[in-house]
């Protein structure tokens, strides 16, 4: 079957940063601890974890799914888990080069829920544009993807430069919701970073009393993801469709895990994590 892909060298520089960057916060998996991120220049093309002085590529071969509602890279013994939010800011800014080191778990920290406190760290750091000429991807024909017995699915079509139109359906207060955007430094900064993540509360009536016991990070966390029963939102919206901007975060995220910065249109609905992920994998082949 004929690729619906190509790489290709662009007329764009490839980019980093002009000094290290560091972010310190508590981690998603129960609050149980704090991780440290820095991010650090490189000449050399592509994104690399460092984890205990052993580096791993943001490469699809390396993408795993063993939590419901994340992504995680795992090379050998070293893996490094919850990478969406971290890669969606650096592919959000067009970075292609650079080390994220974590210090102290394996994941970053989960900070506000979304993707601004790491977009605000790299930018303070200075983006740095390279000498050599940066390898790219770009869509050559129209493509859909679906996951057996799933009615999410992507169709990637082609398009000069990045567009998303995403649709998320889920039960009330959320409904469905609906965005398209082109995406670049500028409109990812303004229109997608400061987003975050739903998750439903199965404690109907929840009184903060009620939601620390639910959730032990509940003190840490309250801010960092939106909170909702069947009824309403728990938590203040940032916007009136957060939801569906917070998961176009998510797969700006996931998509980074081609390892290239990518060109074309796609068009997403009801997608999450593995969808995301198993759509990656298919750009290592």
């Amino acid at each position: 079957m004929k690729k619906f892909f190509e790489l290709y060298t662009s007329s764009l520089p490839q980019s980093t940063i002009e000094r290290v960057g560091e972010i310190e916060g508590y981690t998603l998996r129960w609050f149980s601890g704090k991780s440290i991120v820095r991010f650090l220049p490189s000449e050399k093309e592509g994104l690399f974890f460092r984890l205990d002085r052993k580096e791993i590529a943001v490469s699809p071969q390396n993408i795993i799914f063993d939590e419901k509602h994340c992504t995680s890279l795992k090379s050998g013994l070293v893996e490094v888990r919850e990478t969406e939010h971290v890669l969606s800011a650096v592919h959000g800014l067009g970075i292609t080069n650079l080390v994220i080191e974590i210090e102290g778990s394996g994941e970053p920290p989960i900070m506000d829920g979304s993707s601004k406190p790491f977009v605000e760290v790299l930018l303070k750091s200075g983006i740095k544009r390279l000498s050599e000429k940066r390898r790219e991807i770009r869509i050559v024909r129209e493509f859909s993807f679906s996951l057996p017995g799933s009615e999410s699915f992507i169709r990637a079509e082609p398009f000069d430069g990045l567009f998303i139109d995403m649709t998320v359906d889920y039960p009330l207060p959320i409904g469905k919701q609906h965005l398209s955007i082109s995406v670049n430094p500028e409109s990812y900064q303004k229109e997608i970073a400061f987003a975050r993540p739903p998750l439903r509360c199965p404690i109907e009536e929840a009184s903060e009393e009620k939601l620390k016991e639910w959730f032990r990070g509940w003190q840490e966390a309250k801010d960092s993801i939106i909170y909702y029963s069947k009824k309403e939102y728990l938590t203040p919206l940032r916007s009136e469709d957060e939801i569906v901007r917070h998961k176009i975060l998510d797969f700006i995220g996931d998509i980074a895990n081609i390892g290239f910065p990518i060109k074309g249109k796609f068009v997403c609905f009801k997608v999450g994590h593995r969808i995301n992920g198993e759509f990656t994998r298919l750009f290592a082949s």
